[in-house]
């Protein structure tokens, strides 16, 4: 006999849950509250064997799993299905109707740990894991960076600006590309400071990092704490890689006048005009624009078929829906 097939019962001790709580995370803290095992409780929610990987994942709970955690809980169903962002989920292998049942997923981003002053402010002591829908990294309250690790920004002003424009970024009308831009942005930003292309921003970074008490830099795209300290110079980048002008400027122009391209984004990451010189071989930026340019090589071709004519009749470049 399975542990959820046994009747339950409130237990002594309850927690509530956090907005976009995992459900792990909320069991675990259930779990850690009344001194028992984590695994024990999960598997008098569902026949299952948790492992120690879990803690970076997700679960969704059949209908009987999760009125047992609201009996357990002392919660209501209806508001645990709201707030536990793993039951909108759609499992591959769909849950058995009419018995306990769980599935283990992983979730893009990975959960992160909530504002450690916002969880103390509700007497939270247990480590709160989150997801994140809206691509958050900073909390607006107590204005610490919360994405892999916690810092305060108190002397960070930039990185609140960054993240608000990060945020417009992401709502606005090239939402459907920001995600994407901003990722290929931070892993250029980041390939800037560990091979020390443009000594400005070397030294701004350095800076910065001490500020931040963080080892910088740090030869890799997964470090929490290297994103963090090139992020107002991320989020600058990507609002160029995703502005459909220069997209269709970089896509359409010949390779003399790639210049103005780079001039442009590299004033947006704050290299002052002095320092500011073309990119040199090897510089990730290049390699962008070149992808940017074989994506559309063949509508370049077609433009620029017949050179005089596309001078002498001003011929526009094409909408920029096509770069969007």
């Amino acid at each position: 006999m399975n542990l959820s097939d046994l009747p339950v019962r409130r237990l002594p001790l309850t927690v509530r849950p956090l907005a976009e709580e995992t459900v792990i995370s909320f069991v675990t803290r259930l779990a850690s509250a009344n001194e028992i095992p984590a695994a024990t409780l999960f598997r008098h929610l569902a026949p299952c064997h948790p492992g120690r990987r879990i803690i970076d994942m997700d679960a969704v709970l059949s209908l009987e799993s999760l009125e047992r955690l609201a009996v357990l809980s002392g919660r209501d169903t209806d508001a645990l299905a709201r707030t536990l962002p793993g039951q909108d989920h759609t499992p591959h292998t769909p849950l058995e109707l009419g018995r306990p049942g769980l599935r283990w997923f992983r979730t893009h981003p990975r959960p992160q740990l909530a504002c450690l002053l916002c969880t103390s402010r509700r007497g939270i002591s247990d480590a709160v894991r989150v997801r994140v829908k809206d691509g958050r990294r900073v909390c607006r309250v107590h204005r610490r960076w919360t994405d892999g690790l916690q810092r305060d920004l108190a002397k960070m002003p930039e990185i609140i600006d960054a993240h608000a424009r990060y945020r417009a970024l992401l709502d606005g009308p090239r939402r459907l590309r920001a995600p994407t831009m901003v990722w290929k942005a931070q892993c250029i930003a980041l390939n800037w400071s560990w091979e020390r292309m443009h000594p400005v921003l070397s030294e701004r970074w350095a800076v910065r990092a001490r500020k931040l008490n963080i080892a910088f830099p740090y030869r890799g795209y997964d470090s929490p704490a290297a994103q963090c300290v090139v992020f107002p110079e991320t989020v600058a980048l990507a609002e160029t890689l995703c502005h459909p002008d220069w997209r269709r400027h970089v896509a359409m122009v010949r390779d003399a006048d790639l210049e103005h391209f780079y001039r442009y984004a590299f004033q947006a990451v704050g290299i002052p005009k002095a320092s500011n010189r073309s990119p040199v071989q090897g510089d990730p930026i290049t390699f962008w624009a070149g992808n940017l340019r074989a994506e559309h090589a063949k509508r370049r071709f077609d433009f620029w078929r017949d050179p005089l004519a596309a001078v002498l009749t001003r011929t526009p470049f094409p909408n920029i829906r096509h770069f969007a």
